[in-house]
């Protein structure tokens, strides 16, 4: 990466408007420890994870889960009302039910999953065209959070919480 208003150009671009000044903070300590992400990166000691809500509150693909959930649910709460007065159906009914939300959860799981082996991938095979600007972005967004064995990183905090193991929270 050239330089630190390139990749908030970038960050901002992934966001489709302008960097509040909490986003242009995690840009800037995400940029100070660019190499030391990229190597923890490159020897895949970087696990993302995915907050599923947010993930799908972002981008409606994948929400998918949730209507096998709510289904679920439905059937769920069916099978519960109706066992009272006829046993095998309700019975039938709670286990669609635990069925339908299982499903559901993975469903979920697996979106989530996918969703940070593609960043993961576009962080590896192309960091500084757009890869480390996604991962800012959407840690930023709260969609992502690093743990490392030393420490993690959930938003609002900086991203380099999760190399140096502090906690420090971004000011608003």
């Amino acid at each position: 990466m050239e330089s630190l208003s390139d990749f908030e150009q970038q960050i901002a671009a992934t966001f489709g408007r302008p960097l509040n000044q909490s986003a242009i903070t995690a840009a800037q300590d995400f940029f100070e420890h660019w190499q030391d992400f990229a190597g923890l990166i490159s020897r895949r000691h970087l696990p993302l994870h995915v907050d599923p809500f947010f993930l799908a509150h972002n981008f409606p693909k994948y929400r998918r889960y949730q209507p096998w959930k709510g289904a679920g649910l439905v059937g769920i709460l069916a099978g519960l009302a109706t066992v009272w007065f006829c046993w095998p159906l309700g019975a039938v009914l709670l286990f669609a039910g635990v069925i339908l939300h299982a499903i559901g959860n993975r469903i979920r799981f697996n979106d989530a999953k996918a969703f940070a082996e593609h960043l993961m991938e576009e962080a590896t095979f192309n960091p500084a065209g757009g890869g480390f600007a996604a991962l800012c972005a959407h840690y930023t967004a709260g969609i992502i959070y690093f743990v490392t064995p030393t420490g993690q990183a959930v938003w609002p905090q900086r991203p380099s919480d999760a190399i140096t193991g502090q906690h420090t929270r971004i000011q608003k």
